[in-house]
């Protein structure tokens, strides 16, 4: 298992739009993500974006963290 490090995070005011700023390349993270059927982007590289939509459910948001946690300690 390796860390990954996380640079910053931020959330937009007027929405659900969240990124995840990472210390190493987030395209895997992204592919990984879309076999689990959850849809996220990276721009930059490094920064993971999360465009939930505004129905988003409590079950999604924690199917979502369990996924990342899944994802993140797979990589090598």
């Amino acid at each position: 298992m390796i860390t990954v490090g996380i640079v910053g995070a931020s959330g937009y005011s007027g929405g659900e739009l969240l990124r995840l700023e990472l210390t190493r390349d987030g395209n895997p993270v992204v592919a990984a993500m879309r076999e689990r059927r959850i849809l996220i982007n990276c721009t930059d590289t490094t920064v993971l974006r999360f465009v939930p939509p505004l129905i988003i459910t409590p079950d999604q948001v924690t199917e979502t963290i369990e996924a990342l946690r899944d994802v993140f300690g797979g990589l090598s």
